[in-house]
């Protein structure tokens, strides 16, 4: 067939009928139209979304009216653009550029509500409607214009991903309108099969489209976070969810605020104690003069009745919106505040800061954390908003090094230096983000202690305001007890209360009235059962590994204290500790006291971390040693409170802790004869026995568990392996359909020549694309089995129908099948295990060639 004939038959199939053309013009415009509402997902009134749909599908409906007369297209487009320019400036580009910042917000939340993460918005007001209008006709725009690339392209596969990502990721962040997804649904399965149709071919792609776009639509209910049609599929996102946070971050004992689960908190595993976190300090000089430290992980604010959970992200926005960008922008630090405000209170009084250094190692801890000390300066870790700090690694915060300030009090103790309350009568309103610049940024970094003084206690006091509407929120129904347990006396006047009298009082009533028990006491509320599950725990491993100990601990209590009290169990847990167990590990106390802080007005939140107490420091001084390690019976909680001024720090309402942590000048002696407490060697408990996996089981099967889970692992190989074929079988049929049609066009040295270009790569060789016979040699050395000429004549014989325009026959074809099949052999045979693998699933290796030209 000559060059001219071949010419005139591609160009003769390329001239679709005149009812193809609208057919695909339809497919386009329902493509372009799901694009632009897919895009389109702010609160916005009805009209404007679909404007902005509308001017998608038409300005793909004039471009395509255009496809064929490339002048009159790009006039066109232009003149589009030429009205979007002038659209932008009758509007403004300040409203425009706000808009879209709502638009990205939509996203930010989805983006959060899937990731759990803390992106926060841009700080923007509600768009106008006219700007919005405009920004969604310049989006229908720009949808016009990529989807007429497409046309242009005539790309099955672009007209064909491009819906299915769309569709993904809208049923993945749940933004999806089912008109958009229709729209996309039909204009890609409609686009794609017209640009698969060869020789007149019926829709025969539309099928293999659809069971294509079901597949992976489904795919995405299952892995997408909202998806709540099926409990077993919930559960088994979520135990893959919690495997996922196991391997990057490992884990612990802590409950992560999940107090159905916090009785477990001092628990032992069977193997034994595990090494936590390993603190070392600079010398044993720094660390004899050390003060007990508590390192700060899990930060708890919204109580549920059964946990402590972490803010949420739209906790952060509403009124706050920015807040946390301009206080990153003036350098201000919530999570290290009081190391700022030492600094300037010892230059203040004329004395020098003293800091010694410490480094925290996580071998056995949940590595999310950082474990940074609460007087720890800003070095050594970032700060997530006021949440905890992190350095952000994939494997988590495998070891830190801070700069903690020495002689930091507790919360009771800590009186504001007077700099304080006189610069921030003078600041007056001028703080917030909103506010104009109340000194002038050079002094502010210079020598001017006055100037700094003031810039700090700016970013404080607008740091101050969220506190104290975020923090001091208690549950109405917890609210009653917690005022009948520590209020309801006459003793008390709130009007005359100091935060060292409320802390001696929360203190007070708690010791009295409450045991301790390092080994906790098991909740026995009506939700208890289903946190215990894992249902709703925080814990990154409760899901995984609650469900047994849950049925064992209903079978056998003995792994747990019995409650004792008024015998009614409450749903609520501080309700259930204060009215009926009356005893409990330190978590326990620390929930009380919280909500006890907060009823009062005190912002409070619920910690937990381990806790580097006065007895470890004794043994390290004994021993002579700079560093110490940390275990289960160092994991601790306790509350931290808002100080003006000095920032978030910690108070221990723990009985039998005060001693370890406060020096003895600080202790509030309590006469616990008047008070009618009890003693201290009361407070034992017993160690909850960790149940075996086993026990699920019925008893007569249990002597089969080690082969049932052998089977199971087994089965999953099977699938790994199963899905790894057929994505391989998959591959295969689409690459030998490419080349067979590429083949048939004059076109295979294309393929033939990068497949056998990447072949020679994977030998070891080096490929210059400007002489590609150059490589021949070495190649030949590297493959003895392959000889030179073989690869110079099929070289030869792809850029004769390269650059001759005279298309490969059958038979020139096999040559060069023949020479790949070559080289793949060769390759691997002289390849490791892991590099076959890598050959045959993804390289698709040792694959006949010789149906390319059937």
């Amino acid at each position: 067939m000559g060059i001219a004939s071949r010419f005139n038959e591609s160009r003769s199939a390329a001239t679709s009928p005149r009812r193809v053309r609208g057919f695909e013009t339809v497919a386009a415009m329902l493509l372009a139209a799901g694009m632009a509402l897919a895009v389109l997902v702010a609160p916005w009134p009805v009209a404007i979304v679909a404007c902005g749909a509308v001017a998608a599908a038409l300005s793909t409906a004039l471009l395509a009216a255009t496809r064929y007369s490339s002048r009159a297209a790009y006039g066109i487009a232009l003149g589009l653009v030429m009205a979007a320019l002038a659209a932008m400036l009758v509007v403004g580009v300040a409203p425009l550029r706000a808009t879209a910042a709502n638009v990205t917000n939509t996203f930010i939340d989805a983006w959060n509500a899937q990731f759990d993460g803390y992106v926060l918005h841009f700080a923007v007001s509600a768009p106008s409607d006219g700007a919005a209008l405009m920004f969604a006709l310049f989006t229908g725009l720009v949808v016009g214009l990529v989807v007429h690339a497409i046309c242009l392209s005539r790309s099955m596969i672009a007209a064909r991903l491009i819906p299915i990502t769309f569709i993904v990721c809208g049923l993945f962040f749940q933004t999806i309108l089912p008109a958009s997804f229709a729209c996309l649904l039909l204009g890609g399965a409609l686009l794609g099969s017209c640009y698969a149709r060869r020789d007149a071919a019926s829709l025969r792609a539309v099928p293999a489209f659809a069971v294509t776009l079901a597949v992976i639509v489904g795919v995405s209910l299952l892995a997408c976070a909202g998806y709540e049609g099926n409990t077993q599929l919930r559960d088994a996102k979520g135990n893959a969810l919690a495997t996922v946070d196991e391997f990057r971050f490992g884990s612990d004992t802590l409950p992560q605020g999940d107090l159905a689960s916090a009785h477990r908190m001092s628990a032992v595993p069977e193997e034994g104690e595990t090494d936590r976190l390993r603190v070392t300090f600079a010398d044993e000089e720094a660390a004899s003069n050390a003060a007990p430290l508590y390192l700060r992980g899990f930060a708890g604010v919204e109580y549920t009745g059964d946990a402590f959970n972490r803010m949420k992200p739209d906790q952060y926005e509403g009124e706050w919106t920015g807040l946390f960008t301009w206080l990153d922008a003036e350098g201000f630090n919530t999570l290290s505040q009081y190391s700022a405000y030492r600094s300037l209170d010892d230059e203040e009084n004329g004395n020098a800061t003293e800091t010694l250094s410490v480094t925290v190692d996580a071998p056995g801890a949940y590595r999310r954390y950082a474990y940074a000390p609460a007087a720890a300066t800003s070095d050594g870790a970032e700060s997530l908003l006021d949440l905890y700090r992190t350095n952000g690694e994939v494997r988590g915060n495998e070891s830190s090094t801070f700069d903690v300030v020495t002689g930091a009090p507790m919360a009771e103790t800590m009186v504001p230096g007077d700099w304080v309350y006189e610069q921030a009568a003078s600041l007056g309103s001028e703080t917030g983000p909103d506010a104009g610049v109340a000194v002038d940024q050079g002094d502010a970094n210079g020598e001017d202690l006055s100037a700094r003084e003031r810039n700090f206690l700016r970013s404080e006091l607008a740091y101050r305001s969220f506190v104290y509407d975020r923090y001091l929120d208690v549950p109405s129904d917890t609210a009653t007890v917690i005022e009948r347990f520590f209020f309801e006396d006459d003793t008390w006047n709130v009007d005359e209360s100091t935060l060292y009298s409320t802390v001696t009082r929360i203190r007070t009533l708690l010791d009295v009235s409450c045991d301790y028990n390092a080994q906790g006491v098991r909740f026995e509320g009506a939700h208890a059962a289903s946190a215990e599950a894992g249902v709703g725990s925080n814990s990154p491993t409760g899901i995984a590994n609650e469900g047994a100990a849950n049925t064992a601990n209903a079978a056998n209590a003995e792994g747990a204290v019995a409650a004792a009290g008024t015998g009614t169990v409450s749903n609520d847990y501080v309700a259930w500790f204060l009215e009926d167990a009356r005893e409990g590990n330190s978590a326990a106390f620390a929930s009380a006291a919280v909500l006890a802080f907060r009823q009062v007005g005190v912002p409070a939140r619920y910690v937990e971390g381990y806790l580097l107490d006065e007895e470890t420091f004794e043994h390290m001084r004994e021993a002579g040693e700079s560093s110490c390690t940390l275990n289960e019976s160092n994991a601790h909680a306790w509350v931290e409170v808002y100080v003006d001024g000095a920032g978030w720090m910690p108070v221990e309402v723990t009985p039998g802790f005060y001693d370890r942590v406060y020096a003895a000048d600080e202790v509030v002696e309590i006469a616990r004869e008047v008070a009618g407490g009890a003693s201290d060697d009361s407070n034992v408990g017993t160690v909850a026995e960790t149940p075996d996996w086993t026990d699920m089981l019925p008893e007569e099967l249990r002597p089969f568990a080690w082969l049932g889970l052998a089977l199971l692992f087994m089965l999953m190989a099977f699938i790994i392996m199963g899905a790894a074929e057929l994505q391989r079988l998959v591959r295969l049929g689409w690459r030998s359909r490419r080349l067979r049609r590429a083949v048939a066009c004059g076109e295979g040295s294309v393929l033939l020549y990068g497949r056998l270009r990447d072949l020679i790569s994977d030998a070891g060789v080096h490929v210059n694309e400007l002489d590609p016979h150059s490589c021949v040699g070495a190649l030949a050395k590297a493959h003895p089995e392959v000889h030179a000429f073989e690869c110079d004549r099929a070289l030869s014989l792809m850029e004769r129908e390269r650059y001759g325009q005279i298309p490969l026959g059958e038979f020139e074809v096999s040559i060069v099948e023949s020479l790949l099949e070559k080289l793949e052999a060769g390759n691997w045979e002289r390849a490791s295990v892991s590099r076959r693998i890598a050959y045959r699933y993804i390289g698709l290796y040792l694959i006949p060639l010789h149906l390319v030209t059937a």
